[in-house]
């Protein structure tokens, strides 16, 4: 097996998180809505570069119930300054459910 992919895949992804970290210190004032608008920024360059950007749909129960963390755009956890605070049952769904998605796009992308 050709394994010459490694090199070039970790060079890419450097290169895009470099990208991500260039928008969320130029762009982002730490409040919420400039927080989604920071994502909404960096993910054009990756788009370019043939990503795909698969949230949680509001169809999940646990989107609107969340107190803790999970948003449209992902998966999340807040665990506080002190890192005291355990992931709860709804971030853990919410997780556990964009998982399958992506699962299950994998699995007809590589039809």
């Amino acid at each position: 097996m050709n394994r010459n992919w490694r090199p070039a895949l970790r060079q890419f992804l450097t290169f895009c998180a470099a990208i991500v970290r260039r928008f969320q210190e130029e762009r982002a004032i730490q409040t919420a809505g400039s927080l989604a608008y920071t994502t909404l920024l960096s993910m054009v360059p990756l788009l370019h570069h043939g990503m795909l950007v698969l949230g949680i749909p509001y169809t999940e129960p646990g989107l609107n119930a969340t107190k803790t963390g999970g948003t449209p755009y992902g998966a999340s956890h807040v665990s506080g300054l002190a890192d005291d605070r355990p992931v709860s049952d709804t971030e853990r769904a919410l997780a556990i459910a964009q998982g399958k998605r992506l699962a299950e796009l994998a699995m007809k992308l590589s039809q």
